[in-house]
């Protein structure tokens, strides 16, 4: 499938061929006498159009059908030779686009995106007394703000890298549902021509209740049909993008064996991993993956959990959830980075991924390496004096962009992060789960190093390690 990005269609009409133009007057003239005739015979409705088909094939001793599927034969002529002018102006401006934008040669410099596509039902609940589920009522019906949005951490990171212009692959799976029908039709930048279309298995959803400050007091859905997401899928779809692909992008909605299979594939293939845990109920996957790839010094290169995500996975290491660490915000910005800091030493983290990316929330960003670990938090003006309207997705953005910034275009990982909070801030003002406008000139090397620049000086961002 080609996406040209386009809000619009566009009709081509095709003349009909010089050798067909004296049976194409034959026919103009029988189409003229037979819709007489259906006028002199009253007839209507339904019955008029093949009354009229049925006179022309009379009138022309049956040239007409002659005539026809010539047409079609002439238009199958024409339509492949558009479509392949179009997928080469589209392969000549994606090798522009990668010449300019990165350091990496064409080979192996693409992102492959493994893991959920579904769709999200976002519910505001109107009643303003309703800010926690201790001050939720089970058995009342509460009007709410509903909006449909696409989701899926997957989609949503392979979303983010069409949009910045970047060449992904993303392999996901649909059911054959209306579901999937808008998903396609409102994801006008992602390719779908890789994702696998199961029979009578429902495509993913996901309902997600919300109070008026946008906090998400609980959310449900059906998630059964990423089983279907196997290594027998996948395989022959690794092994053709295998000389392209620098890095895969997990999501933990996958099973625990898909996520082992194209970890061993991709260490087989010089390829880094990254995870998104997605879920305080999935992120205890990575760590069962590791432990059962003990065999690998890294299976997992980079992960970017939330801070509930992050407890669930200390929790799963000790054995107990870990005191305080729900709650960042009561800690200053350098008791954050110690707590973090002893959390990582007690239970020697980097032996077990060398790379990690904390979201706090409204705390800032947490990276820890075996060469640093350092804190970057937006202050209070950040968003400016726009309104929040939704945090979902924002992880996603940060996640996705951060990647971008660093294996594309080079830039150091405390620049890369900042980026990404630029395309949370631009998350967190837009009603759809990916900001509706993503300027990838805004997210250029130079642009985004003036950006951090100016965000800095303006101490509109803290940094400290």
């Amino acid at each position: 499938m080609i996406n040209f990005k386009l809000e619009s269609g566009m009709l081509a009409a095709i003349p009909i061929p010089n050798f067909l133009e004296k049976e194409g007057y034959i026919i103009q003239q029988a189409i003229i006498k037979s819709l007489e005739n259906v006028k002199a015979a009253n007839i209507t409705g339904s019955f008029v159009t093949p009354f009229v088909l049925n006179q022309i094939n009379m009138l022309t001793s049956g040239k007409s059908l002659m005539l026809n599927v010539e047409l079609i034969k002439n238009n199958a002529r024409i339509a492949a030779k558009l479509a392949k002018k179009l997928q080469q102006l589209k392969n000549a401006n994606s090798n522009k686009v990668h010449c300019e934008a990165n350091n990496f040669s064409k080979e192996n410099s693409s992102i492959a995106v493994i893991g959920g596509c579904m769709l999200d039902r976002n519910s505001t609940i109107k009643d303003p007394t309703v800010v926690n589920l201790a001050t939720l009522v089970p058995e009342a019906t509460y009007d709410c703000i509903t909006k449909l949005t696409c989701g899926g951490v997957g989609r949503n990171m392979a979303d983010v890298f069409h949009r910045l212009n970047e060449k992904c692959y993303f392999l996901s799976v649909l059911g054959k549902d209306l579901y999937a029908d808008y998903l396609i039709k409102n994801s006008k930048f992602l390719d779908f021509s890789r994702v696998k279309f199961v029979d009578n298995v429902e495509t993913g959803c996901c309902s997600i209740i919300a109070c008026q400050n946008n906090k998400i007091l609980f959310q449900y859905g059906n998630l059964s049909n990423f089983q279907n997401i196997t290594p027998q899928y996948l395989e022959s779809h690794l092994n053709e993008l295998k000389s392209e692909v620098k890095i895969i992008c997990l999501d933990c909605n996958l099973s625990v064996e898909t996520m082992e299979y194209i970890i061993i594939f991709a260490k087989n293939n010089g390829m880094e991993i990254f995870v998104e845990p997605t879920d305080v109920l999935l992120a205890h996957k990575p760590m069962k993956v590791i432990a059962k790839l003990k065999h690998l010094d890294f299976p997992i290169d980079i992960i970017s959990p939330n801070i509930l995500e992050f407890s669930n996975i200390l929790q799963n290491l000790e054995g107990n959830k870990p005191e305080d660490i729900d709650d960042m915000s009561t800690k200053g910005d350098l008791d954050i980075l110690n707590y973090i800091k002893e959390v990582f030493v007690k239970n020697n983290l980097l032996n077990l991924i060398p790379t990690w990316i904390i979201k706090l929330g409204t705390s800032g960003v947490v990276f820890a390496s075996k060469e640093k670990i350092f804190l970057i938090k937006q202050s209070k003006d950040f968003v400016l004096d726009k309104e929040i309207v939704k945090t979902t997705g924002a992880g996603d953005c940060l996640a996705s962009c951060t990647l971008y910034l660093k294996y594309k275009l080079d830039l150091s990982w405390k620049h890369s992060i900042i980026g990404g909070m630029r395309l949370v801030r631009e998350s967190l003002i837009d009603s759809n789960t990916i900001p509706t406008l993503i300027d990838s000139e805004n997210y250029s090397k130079a642009n985004i190093n003036e950006w951090i620049e100016d965000k800095i000086n303006t101490k509109q961002l803290v940094y400290c390690e």
